[in-house]
């Protein structure tokens, strides 16, 4: 009670309910990683806080868990966090789905029925359901399980009513609504049909029957191994080798292995094993898609207090950062005729530290400091390692945010690990780095020191933009104090102004335009130096997502509103300023 505005009352979270008892968790794949960690700290310390408390409660609460996700493949892929599954893993009961046990469904459905009519199963008569009824619904695959089949029979109990259940009676299994469809879509996007160029009701019409066919890295390994046996077409292969393909992710699902295989059955005679797979298509056997590397470029700290900046994540077996679209291009240049020695140490290093592993890059053409390929991100049992490539002009370091890493400098022909997460950084003029990305072993890595690299990339960016407070325009006030501040009321008013007065288009220059010509007054040197001074459209994106600028977001929420056409206006802003005010409401008129 009084933990918040409307909370006149005490209630006891599920954890404190289910005290010396147990509580049921249904759905467990589905928990964020976030919650996921606060999941795990309950199990292990049996402690809950309660929000508002001052100290944690202690509980004794046995937990059961269901899902249909296949976990270890979530674990696999850095979607689900290996301690929790082992936590929550002490014994495991697989349900068949009722496809796989015909025996269940005739009395299932007896009860159901039985339930509907408000009688006991005992006292429904011999002949409540037709033998040709029994036959549809014992064929019948029922994706939906138990929850499809009480459906269907609960709709049959009361279009029979009283009489016996016919096949007439089973609404979607019946004979005459089992017609062939006349339209089936597909798309691998989630959420894409809503975005087709077609009316709305046939949109509805289409889309009436959806079937979400799940990948088949979310299906349980005999999936696969069915896949690669039916696609080997009778050729003899070892357990070893099996296992192996069916712990490949293969994100291009069934197209994917069907082309893999098609080319292994070309390149191979006689039996598939593990070596010959290594002389073939070793990056069969490579980690391909195992907790995607997510890299920030650009770091900042958003309103929320976790890490924002330009964001992707790569799931090859390593992750090359450089001026470089693929490592062919290294390859050929170590090759050449008229290689230098650095280019034959660059591709003979890369290609040690690649082993059959494939790597995706991360091309920075625009960083014309940077060497073609300048540093490689690989993956280990502890987490990512940074290799420094032979030959790269501007130095390495790392700094790990994992207590399993190191930090410190990497040598060019060197590397270090640096665990779960890190922050690389590319030396630059003086003490300002040139380039500095953050990287995480997946998303329950980056959930989990999101915060951390936050907190870390905000303070970088104070130490990158701070200059002597002796740099003064009339000892009054200095160019800038930092690079990120609250703003007074004039700087406000200003920087809302031309934002507001943006028709759209390039708006780096229009913040020139606008800013350039009050530079040399005092009051507004310190805004126009710190965004002029590298990337306009960035540095004032910072300025209104920082969390002290409150007032700067309000002023111009309010300027918005007070706007002829405030939809349109708020369309045309940059998409990190219109992020930052996403909790406008705004309505056409």
């Amino acid at each position: 009670r009084g933990a918040y505005t409307g909370a006149d009352n005490d209630r006891l979270g599920a954890f404190r309910q289910a005290d010396k008892g147990t509580l049921f968790l249904d759905e467990i794949g589905n928990l964020t990683p976030r919650i996921q960690a606060k999941l795990l700290r309950v199990l292990q310390e049996k402690t809950v806080q309660p929000v508002g408390a001052d100290r944690p409660v202690p509980v004794d609460v046995r937990v059961i868990c269901a899902t249909n996700a296949n976990l270890d493949g979530m674990v696999a892929r850095g979607e689900f966090r290996a301690d929790l599954l082992q936590r929550i893993n002490a014994a495991t009961l697989r349900l068949p789905p009722l496809r796989e046990r015909p025996e269940d469904i005739l009395p299932l459905a007896a009860s159901f029925v039985a339930d509907a009519r408000g009688v006991p199963v005992e006292r429904l008569p011999a002949d409540w359901i037709t033998e040709r009824a029994v036959q549809v619904i014992a064929h019948h695959p029922w994706a939906g399980n138990v929850r499809e089949l009480e459906n269907v029979m609960r709709q049959a109990a009361a279009e029979a009513e009283s009489s016996v259940i016919d096949e007439r009676h089973l609404g979607p299994l019946a004979p005459e609504n089992r017609r062939p469809v006349p339209l089936i879509t597909t798309s691998s996007e989630p959420g894409s049909a809503d975005r087709l160029p077609i009316e709305r009701h046939l949109l509805q019409r289409m889309t009436a029957v959806t079937f979400n066919l799940p990948a088949v890295r979310d299906r349980l390994p005999g999936s696969v191994r069915s896949a690669v046996l039916g696609m080997l077409g009778g050729r003899p292969i070892r357990a070893e080798a099996l296992d192996a393909l069916e712990r490949r992710a293969w994100w291009g699902n069934y197209h994917e292995i069907e082309m893999e295989l098609a080319a292994l059955r070309a390149n191979l005679a006689g039996t598939v094993d593990v070596e010959a797979i290594e002389r073939t298509l070793p990056y069969l056997l490579d980690r391909v898609g195992v907790e995607p590397i997510r890299v920030v470029l650009n770091p900042i700290q958003s309103p929320g207090g976790g890490i924002g900046g330009l964001q992707e994540s790569f799931y090859g077996g390593a992750l090359l950062i450089g001026r470089v679209s693929s490592t062919r291009e290294l390859e050929r240049a170590g090759l050449a005729e008229e290689a230098t020695d650095a280019d034959k140490a660059r591709w003979a290093y890369l290609k040690r530290a690649l082993g059959p592993s494939r790597a995706d890059c991360l091309r920075l053409d625009h960083l014309h400091r940077l060497s073609r390929g300048h540093l490689l991100v690989t993956r280990t049992d502890e987490g990512l390692e940074v290799h420094a490539l032979p030959g790269v002009r501007l130095g390495v370091s790392v700094v790990s945010l994992d207590d399993a890493g190191s930090s410190g400098t990497v040598r060019p022909g060197a590397s270090r690990c640096i665990g779960r997460a890190g922050e690389i950084a590319i030396e630059g003029r003086g003490d300002r780095p040139y380039v500095r990305v953050f990287v995480f072993a997946g998303a329950v890595a980056f959930e989990e020191f999101s915060v951390v690299a936050a907190r870390r990339a905000n303070e970088r960016s104070l130490a990158d933009h701070t200059v002597s407070d002796t740099v003064a325009t009339g000892g009054q006030r200095p160019l800038w104090t930092s690079g990120m501040w609250t703003l007074e009321s004039f700087e406000r008013e200003l920087l809302n102004d031309i934002v507001l007065r943006y028709p759209g288009g390039d708006f780096k220059a229009h913040l020139e335009q606008e800013l350039g010509p009050r530079e040399k007054d005092p009051d507004f040197a310190r805004l126009c130096g710190y965004i002029l001074r590298n990337r306009p459209t960035l540095y004032c994106t910072r300025l209104y997502t920082h969390p002290t600028n409150d007032a700067l977001r309000d002023e111009l929420r309010v300027a918005i509103q007070a706007s002829d056409q405030p939809s349109k206006r708020l369309d045309r802003l940059p998409v990190g300023i219109r992020r930052a005010l996403e909790d406008l409401p705004v309505e056409e008129i």
